[in-house]
């Protein structure tokens, strides 16, 4: 896994929280996604842009981490962890 980082976007539409379908090899999971309009150092004009953070997975890591296995330890400390919340 790569961790988060920063991305600048310029596509049109607004890039999905998880890219299952872009690469062959790796798998994007993103967060804090939003629009951003800035200036052009070159020209001045304003242009839009999708900012965001991003990491990445290997295809085997994004597969082992969405088993159902892992998914219902993922669950059992999520109620662990609200339990110790709440005494």
């Amino acid at each position: 896994m790569i961790d988060w980082h920063i991305v600048h976007d310029s596509r049109e539409e607004r890039p999905p929280e998880v890219d299952t379908v872009s690469s062959q090899t790796t798998v994007y999971e993103r967060r804090n996604i939003r629009q951003e309009t800035e200036p052009d150092t070159m020209t001045g004009e304003e242009f839009t842009q999708w900012v965001y953070e991003q990491r990445e997975y290997t295809r085997a890591e994004y597969e082992q981490m969405t088993s159902p296995a892992v998914q219902g330890i993922q669950q059992s400390m999520s109620a662990l962890e609200l339990a110790i919340a709440m005494l």
